[in-house]
């Protein structure tokens, strides 16, 4: 079992926790860096045709296209990131 504290152990898990929550919803957010945090948590990634990608743990899953030419998130992808973060139990 992953909880809070563990994440925000790891400073860059922190800021992309923290950056994920904020208000209003950033554009300025990774995608390496949604990854590593999700890995840090222990989601499984199935890859899928091209750009997309996927997370699950315990049976909940996020999809995601890969966001090229540019390497950061769309806000609705942010959004569904903090959504699953919550679904997980993952608050700030």
């Amino acid at each position: 079992i992953i909880n809070k504290k563990t994440i925000l152990t790891n400073n860059k898990n922190k800021k992309s926790l923290q950056q994920i929550f904020s208000k209003p919803t950033p554009k300025n957010v990774l995608y390496t860096d949604l990854e590593n945090l999700f890995v840090s948590l222990g989601c499984e990634i199935l890859q899928g045709n091209g750009s997309r990608v996927a997370f699950k743990k315990n049976n909940i899953r996020v999809d995601f296209h890969k966001p090229h030419p540019n390497k950061e998130l769309k806000p609705y992808q942010v959004n569904d990131a903090k959504n699953f973060l919550i679904k997980l139990g993952i608050t700030i």
